[in-house]
């Protein structure tokens, strides 16, 4: 039934069993001062059953799994939304490393009287921690409203508008797109400064810029779409759809010739690791702004309506 425990913690994964088996320990081992919880791990189409196997040989009465063909980490975390039985969503990486209290320090801000979005710390480690330093201070902190890798929000707030829109199909911008929902709707947004996470990425997934770019072509074609449904000046310079970002982007790539860099990386002309970051970061802005710059003339077009 739902409502009848705490929390829920919902982590979508794809073909990560043997992360799974590092981190679930820690989130079925917490200090919890008599909350109930429930784990849902989504399992989004892996290709084999070692999820399945990692689950069922921790044996826990608390975690759950849920498997669903292949269909992206927001229709794997609106699955959970469904099924979830907690008064609390806590949204978490298959790859994050927490410490004892990491769901207390979430639960506590939900304590207050008022409806909260809160968001956690995020460290960023190459290797997988030894300990967990549960007050890391300013070095966690940042602005994210929701970050899908560490937030909660109370289970009602986020149901009442209907989850993750499915509209964004591709990388980039969801997460941030249901915190504007939320916090439009009342929400007050908190930060938890006790409930870190150790967000692993070790060098083996590390991308080279021409696979980068592709991933920042998706991100400006989310980002059009998040502009389009909330057309606010902060959200046009975040997603560089404002017409001052837009501008100055078209300046940096005259004075800086980024769109014949683009051609060459593009081509395997230049090794992207030989380009100096600074330009990369520049070439990387470019095919951002100028893939959404397309996808919003589409939609503005095709009269194309948000699905939320």
């Amino acid at each position: 039934m739902q409502g009848d425990v705490d929390v829920s913690v919902i982590i979508p994964t794809h073909d990560r069993a043997a992360l799974l088996a590092l981190t679930l320990p820690r989130l079925l081992s917490q200090e919890l001062e008599g909350a109930t919880i429930e784990l849902l791990v989504v399992d989004d189409g892996s290709p084999t059953d070692a999820t399945l196997a990692i689950v069922s040989s921790l044996g826990s009465p608390s975690l759950r799994l849920i498997r669903q063909p292949r269909g992206g980490s927001s229709a794997a975390r609106n699955r959970a939304i469904r099924v979830a039985r907690g008064r609390v969503l806590l949204f978490l990486d298959d790859d994050a490393f927490v410490g004892p209290h990491f769901i207390a320090g979430h639960l506590a801000l939900h304590a207050s009287p008022d409806l909260r979005l809160v968001a956690g710390g995020i460290i960023q480690v190459r290797a997988i921690p030894d300990s967990i330093d549960e007050s890391p201070g300013l070095r966690a902190y940042h602005r994210h409203p929701m970050p899908g890798g560490n937030s909660s929000a109370p289970a009602a707030a986020v149901r009442a508008l209907g989850g993750y829109d499915p509209w964004f199909s591709s990388y980039g911008w969801q997460d941030q797109e249901l915190g504007e929902r939320l916090m439009t709707s009342g929400l007050r947004r908190s930060f938890a400064w006790r409930a870190p996470i150790y967000h692993y990425k070790p060098p083996a997934y590390d991308i080279d810029l021409r696979t980068q770019l592709v991933r920042e072509r998706d991100r400006g074609r989310m980002g059009a779409r998040f502009y389009y449904k909330h057309p606010r000046t902060t959200i046009g310079v975040a997603t560089k759809m404002g017409p001052a970002v837009r501008a100055l982007i078209r300046a940096a790539d005259r004075a800086f010739s980024i769109e014949a860099l683009q051609t060459r990386v593009e081509e395997g002309q230049v090794d992207g690791a030989h380009v100096p970051p600074w330009r990369a970061a520049l070439l990387r802005a470019r095919v951002e702004s100028e893939a959404g710059a397309r996808e919003l003339a589409r939609i503005r077009s095709a009269g194309a309506e948000p699905l939320r």
